[in-house]
Formats: C-alpha cells, structure tokens, sequence
C-alpha cells in the first residue's frame, strides 16, 4: 500500500510541477532543492520513513502558493516594494488552501504553512514563536533558506559557501533552530 501512495504522490508532485513551471521555472528548482535537503536533514536527524517523507512532500509543495503571486514580481531583478512583499507574503496561506483537501497529510500541510515562521516571531503569515512551530516546518525553514541564498535569484547572484554559512550561524537559534541550523551546515561543509 506504501509503494502505491508515493507511486501516486509522484504522479500528483510531476503533474503539478509541469503545470507551476510553464508559469515559474526557479520555483520548481527551488522547491526540488528544498525538498531533497529537507530529506537530506531528516535522514542525519534519524527521523522515521513517515516524517521523512513528510518533509520531502512539504518541501516539494512548500511554495506552491506562489502560482497566485504575478510573474513580474517573481521575476523582478532588483529588491521588492513593500507592497510587492505584501503579495508574496501570502504565499504560504494561499497554498495551504490549495492542499487543504488534497491526500496529503497534516503535516505536509501544516510545513507549507509554516516554512517562513521564524523562532523569534519575525515570520510570516502568523508570527508563530519558538514551539508553536512545527518541528519540521523548521527543518523545511532552514532548507527553504540554504537554498534561496545558494540559488542565483533575479535580483542577485548565487552567494558563496562562505557567506552562506556564516549566514546561517547568524541565524542559529535567533530565527532559525539551532540544533537544525548546526545540522544544515555540517552537512555543507561536508558536500
């Protein structure tokens, strides 16, 4: 019965991820890295099959509620307005509604919309704290932050391993898990 339901799962990710990257190229990437990290993570932390699996789904589906954001402010090459980071900053709530029905479990729900919850309450869309936040949407949080910065973006380029890593040390149990962030640039260092 598992084989069926991720054979099904695949079908489903391949089927929506050819519809979002006729619309939005990098998102599809981005999100592939996330989830493949996220995994990655989930696996060195000694997480069971199910939760791993949940990461990987989360971080697949994690900015799926970008499809709703216009295409010029996803592609904009230089810093957005606040306006314009208004609109992205539904993203997390608007995908959570297109799963909300969806065969997916809570968890993977609750990670797509809770990836940019920061520790320190600094996040968005509810300003969650510390553990009020899921567990693994903190490991999805750091994914989706190693790899926006490791990725070149339309408004800057890759960042160097170096800046990256000493990025998130700054970043290590202020608005990101300690613990997970530690984990995330061991892993770094090690590829």
């Amino acid at each position: 019965m598992k084989t069926f339901v991720r054979l099904k799962n695949e079908i489903n990710i391949r089927t929506v991820n050819k519809i979002f990257a006729l619309r939005d190229p990098y998102t599809i990437s981005h999100q592939a890295e996330v989830a493949d990290f996220s995994k990655t993570l989930g696996q060195h932390m000694g997480l069971d099959e199910s939760a791993i699996d949940d990461l990987y789904l989360g971080g697949t589906f994690h900015d799926i509620g970008k499809i709703e954001t216009p295409q010029e402010i996803l592609s904009k090459p230089m810093n957005l307005n606040q306006e314009e980071y208004n609109l992205v900053k539904r993203h997390p709530n608007t995908g959570y509604e297109i799963l909300i029905d969806a065969s997916l479990s809570d968890n993977v729900k609750q990670i797509v919309l809770e990836h940019h919850e920061r520790l320190d309450g600094s996040g968005y869309p509810n300003q969650l704290r510390g553990n009020e936040i899921h567990d693994l949407s903190k490991i999805v949080a750091v994914s989706d932050v190693v790899s926006a910065m490791q990725t070149h973006r339309p408004y800057r380029a890759a960042l160097p391993a170096k800046i990256v890593i000493n990025e998130l040390k700054r970043q290590a149990g202020i608005s990101l898990d300690k613990d997970i962030t530690n984990l995330a640039i061991e892993v770094l260092c090690n590829q």
